[in-house]
């Protein structure tokens, strides 16, 4: 969903709640009005995300009024809002993660499989990783330098490339592959992107369970749960907070023109010690989803984590 829907949808609701009053004058608004209007679309089980959008949209149309001097005040400002914990998105089990992966597998959707791996070792948000290409990376470094955008924002984000991402790249470029990592994604919308994702999870039989809030019910999984699935993987396979928060944090151009290689590589290091924790806890047997493989690569022995 657009902002531009979300900013429509808000005019319509109040305009809807106003009914008969909708076309009186923008004075005989009042804040007991608005407080009204407030306190009806929570008690109807409006998120509060929702209702704060819905209130923060409408006091900068009234603002805007104000600035025009079509009213002496903005009734707005004195609305008072609920503060109420939004439940949070849960991060993947591994085992989930394996459903996952082996679905796509089986559905040969190479490029949900592609957006997977760039979720999990890059914690990037899901429009992120779908905008993702060869012109992010650096085969040099194996690192991903892009764009991350949220809102108005458009920050610059550094990521090392480890495995198994790392070996989802190389089998891409070994086909030729050039562009979008994610070509049949790349120019999705966000909200179809989402949906797609959901029936991916329903078709998998990940994460359907729901919270309830209000009326409304809210998945307890979606895409945005990579962002949380990686931090709590590198915690439990011992990785210091502030080398986690570098890696899911936002940076900055500025900042990144100042990283260090021995940051890169420290980064790097807690992607494979994070990494490597996980395949120790893989499924086993028959089912086991992951295996270590050393090879060498002129001087250097390295370990590589493999999707069989």
């Amino acid at each position: 969903m657009t902002t531009a829907v979300i900013y429509r949808r808000s005019l319509t609701s109040f305009s809807r709640w106003l009914g008969d009053r909708s076309d009186t004058p923008l004075p005989t608004i009042t804040a007991a009005m608005t407080q009204a209007y407030y306190n009806d679309q929570m008690a109807k089980g409006t998120l509060v995300t929702t209702a704060r959008w819905q209130v923060s949209f409408l006091k900068r149309v009234f603002q805007r009024a104000m600035d025009e001097g079509l009213i002496a005040r903005n009734p707005f400002v004195l609305c008072r809002q609920e503060k109420r914990t939004v439940p949070g998105r849960e991060p993947f089990t591994l085992a989930e993660f394996e459903m996952l992966i082996k679905r796509t597998r089986l559905e040969q959707k190479a490029d949900w499989e592609m957006m997977l791996w760039l979720g999990l070792c890059t914690a990037a948000r899901l429009v992120d990783c779908s905008r993702m290409s060869t012109e992010h990376l650096d085969v040099q470094g194996w690192t991903l330098i892009y764009h991350e955008k949220k809102g108005r924002t458009d920050k610059t984000k550094l990521v090392p490339v480890v495995e198994p991402l790392r070996g989802a790249i190389q089998r891409f470029l070994a086909r030729g592959g050039s562009g979008p990592f994610c070509p049949s994604l790349h120019h999705m919308q966000s909200c179809v992107l989402s949906s797609t994702f959901r029936k991916l999870l329903d078709r998998a039989g990940v994460g359907t369970d729901t919270r309830v809030q209000g009326i409304n019910r809210l998945r307890a999984r979606s895409f945005h749960s990579l962002r949380h699935t990686l931090p709590t993987w590198l915690e439990s396979a011992g990785i210091l907070e502030t080398t986690t928060m570098a890696i899911t944090g936002h940076r900055s151009v500025k900042a990144h023109r100042g990283y260090k290689h021995h940051e890169i590589e420290s980064m790097r290091a807690a992607l494979e010690k994070g990494l490597e924790w996980v395949a120790a806890h893989a499924s086993s047997g028959e089912g086991k989803a992951f295996r270590f493989e050393k090879h060498k690569n002129q001087d250097a022995c390295q370990l590589e984590m493999k999707w069989i």
